[in-house]
């Protein structure tokens, strides 16, 4: 399994990711995880994570000028769950 980690402070409303991490995670699935973090401003003892699998398959990347693509965090992270 793959492991992408995208880590954000509570309270931040996107994250990005890189055409290359995209392509990876369609080339991988089903492979492949997102594993979004929310890190807590009191401490690492209350981040809490959710993974998320084939997260990009509505990600179209058909421009070979896009260098990255912009998630909202809250989205994405209301779809991901416990450790699969």
């Amino acid at each position: 399994i793959w492991i992408e980690v995208k880590g954000r402070i509570e309270g931040a409303d996107e994250f990005h990711v890189t055409r290359s991490e995209v392509l990876y995670g369609y080339n991988t699935r089903p492979h492949h995880r997102l594993a979004l973090v929310r890190v807590h401003p009191d401490g690492p003892e209350y981040d809490e994570v959710r993974y998320l699998g084939d997260a990009f398959a509505n990600t179209v990347i058909d421009e070979f000028e896009v260098a990255r693509v912009t998630f909202k965090w809250k989205a994405m992270w209301e779809k991901g769950r416990g450790p699969f």
